[in-house]
């Protein structure tokens, strides 16, 4: 392999490992954008009962009260 052609690879490496990293990267922020709004209301961006229930089912011993208003 002559070098021209070894500099072409190392570059197409380097483009490949770049365009992973983007599409990683988005991934991760649709994952934080999706866990957003499955835990808070979109009007109000209060956290929905889904999270709270969660919430007071992991910490048992918080003690507290809750009403929740439809």
């Amino acid at each position: 392999m002559h070098s021209y052609e070894f500099q072409m690879y190392r570059n197409f490496d380097k483009l490949a490992i770049d365009l992973i990293e983007l599409a990683v990267v988005r991934m991760f922020s649709y994952y934080l954008e999706l866990e957003r709004r499955a835990s808070r209301d979109e009007l109000t961006d209060l956290y929905n009962r889904h999270y709270l229930y969660n919430y007071f089912e992991t910490n048992p011993n918080l003690g507290g009260a809750l009403c929740l208003i439809d």
